[in-house]
């Protein structure tokens, strides 16, 4: 899979492409329905298959943060067998471009779009005017053709990013890995702690950042990874008020005791919720 840092690194390809467009954060089920048919169409047709995404945080995913990191949803695209990903920044340059200019300079100039597919709820250009019944009225003077896809449900309810979210600060990480197809990730760098786990006879990883978002404070079981092999852990997600510390982070505790020592990096799986964190009255207590 060819990755671009910019949609003016693309020339029209002769045989024309694929696209959608999106943030795509988190590859749910309802992005691989999009990509699905991307993949579909541009088999049938003899085209390249285009993902447009954009590099950059939009103001939920900054507050909150994202729910993959762009090295994991790069390896996941090309795992999926697209053909083409462009990682567009989103500055106050492309920010200001009109929805009717973005069509025609960009995506018809530029990428050289035979075919889109976006979802239902698709919005783009300034101020987010541009919406597929915009798209269908470029498709109908044939200058691409359009598929608007509709909403994915599990169980009734739409699957959307923003719902992803709202689960895992619930500590809803069950019903979050349905809607994402896979257990909820978070990647960081291993950090030295206070060494209170170790004295307590549990010693821990420590994540102190991460462009992932935190889930609901408290106690999980699931997978740690690390230096590409996966062991049974628990983890903690929090601030440590026991010790009165504000600072958010996840504690990672191996259950094998000859798992790999002091790697530069974990990757916790989240597969269920144990219980809501909890104020011990000392480190006794805590035990």
């Amino acid at each position: 899979m060819r990755v671009y840092q910019d949609h003016l690194e693309l020339t029209p390809s002769d045989q024309g492409r694929v696209v959608t467009i999106g943030n795509f954060d988190g590859l749910h089920l309802g992005h691989r329905r999009l990509f699905r048919e991307v993949r579909e169409l541009a088999v049938s047709k003899g085209l390249r298959s285009l993902v447009f995404t954009f590099a950059g945080h939009s103001r939920q995913q900054e507050h909150q943060g994202l729910l993959q990191s762009l090295a994991e949803k790069t390896d996941q695209l090309e795992r999926l067998g697209l053909d083409e990903l462009l990682y567009q920044p989103f500055d106050q340059t492309f920010a200001a471009i009109e929805a009717e200019d973005f069509v025609r300079q960009v995506l018809i100039e530029q990428v050289g779009v035979r075919a889109l597919v976006v979802g239902y709820n698709f919005r783009f250009g300034r101020q987010a005017r541009g919406t597929p019944a915009l798209l269908s009225d470029f498709a109908q003077q044939r200058a691409f053709s359009l598929t608007v896809i509709e909403p994915v449900r599990w169980e009734g309810a739409i699957v959307s990013s923003t719902a992803i979210r709202h689960l895992l600060l619930s500590g809803e990480v069950e019903l979050a890995r349905a809607y994402l197809g896979r257990p909820y990730r978070l990647t960081g760098e291993v950090l030295a702690g206070a060494s209170r786990g170790r004295t307590l006879s549990y010693p821990t990883l420590n994540v102190y950042k991460s462009d992932c978002l935190f889930p609901r404070p408290g106690v999980y079981g699931g997978w740690a990874r690390l230096k590409g092999a996966d062991h049974a852990a628990i983890a903690y997600v929090g601030s440590c008020p026991t010790f009165r510390e504000e600072r958010q982070r996840l504690e990672v505790h191996l259950l094998d005791p000859l798992a790999v020592t002091e790697p530069k990096e974990v990757c916790f799986e989240f597969l269920n919720f144990v219980r809501p964190e909890r104020v011990f009255a000392d480190a006794e207590e805590l035990k």
